[in-house]
């Protein structure tokens, strides 16, 4: 007696389809590349751009500063486009489980894990 798991043939299927043709499966796969490479880079930039910690600064209290109108600005701004940016991945993550359902695949999930992180 054979178990098959028919979600996870499907998706080694496509995954076969897409390494001996060049057709709808390869781009498909060569898009949620991308879309995992782009993902994986922003999160990484995202992780550059944190304060880092200054031992020395410690010990002098300091008040904090006023926000200038710009400055104000330039924070909702940066807001908006965050905003943007994950209403996108849930909107993409909607559609990678609407076509699992549809085709019965397994396309995984885009969460990406970092762990202990070294600045180049």
């Amino acid at each position: 007696m054979t178990i098959t798991h028919s979600p996870v043939d499907h998706a080694l299927e496509l995954l076969y389809n897409s390494a001996t043709s060049r057709g709808l499966p390869h781009q498909m796969t060569r898009n949620l590349a991308s879309i995992v490479g782009i993902e994986r880079e922003r999160i990484i930039t995202a992780m550059h751009r944190l304060p880092k910690w200054q031992p020395q600064d410690t010990s002098i209290p300091r008040a904090p500063k006023r926000f200038t109108p710009k400055v104000l600005k330039k924070l909702e701004m940066k807001k908006e486009q965050e905003e943007l940016s994950e209403n996108s991945k849930r909107a993409l993550d909607e559609v990678i489980r609407m076509a699992e359902a549809t085709a019965g695949l397994t396309l995984g999930r885009n969460k990406i894990n970092i762990r202990r992180w070294k600045p180049r």
